[in-house]
């Protein structure tokens, strides 16, 4: 029984360790530590040269603007804040988390045979879009944040505001930042 238990919970531990490596992670953030913060309370919202489409460069705008006001900054464009966005989409190959597999046993009193074989069923390729945002002040850069996430093809547009939203509103949620 106790070569159960030490299996059972080895089981256990690496499942969990499986399950935590797979757990997503907040984007990455960089930012200027003598930056006193608290003195910034108006911006002023700029996209830079490149953006991955004039529609999503028109949601990631719309929804800086309307975090940054929920959280008490107002727009001015003779600012000297100013949040600068870039987007970039590329294709990212997704392994199959479908495959069939076939295998064969035998147990016997003497020990045992197995045997198997896994065949991936199909390879994906998907679209994913990168937002960075960097907060200028005075010029200089004090503040970025960047992540990522996975469009979905068959999204509508309504969907897609919303996880463009949902991918800013993360972003912004930890500006300003707390040393």
């Amino acid at each position: 029984m106790s070569s159960f238990r030490t299996l059972l919970c080895s089981s256990l531990l690496i499942g969990s360790q499986l399950v935590s490596g797979c757990a997503s992670q907040s984007g990455q953030i960089d930012y200027q530590t003598e930056t006193d913060f608290s003195q910034l309370t108006s911006f002023t919202v700029r996209a830079a040269d490149q953006q991955a489409s004039p529609l999503i460069a028109q949601r990631i705008d719309q929804a800086v603007t309307a975090h940054l006001q929920q959280r008490g900054w107002s727009t001015d464009t003779g600012a000297a804040t100013e949040l600068f966005y870039r987007s970039q989409v590329g294709e990212v190959s997704k392994e199959p988390s479908f495959r069939i597999g076939i295998g064969v046993g035998s147990i016997g009193s003497r020990g045992g045979i197995s045997g198997g074989a896994s065949v991936p069923v199909g390879e994906r390729v998907q679209q994913q879009l990168t937002i960075t945002l960097d907060v200028v002040a005075e010029g200089k850069l004090v503040w970025r944040g960047e992540d990522a996430i996975t469009l979905a093809t068959d999204e509508s547009p309504t969907e897609r505001t919303a996880d463009i939203s949902k991918l800013v509103d993360q972003l912004l949620s930890q500006f300003p930042p707390t040393p």
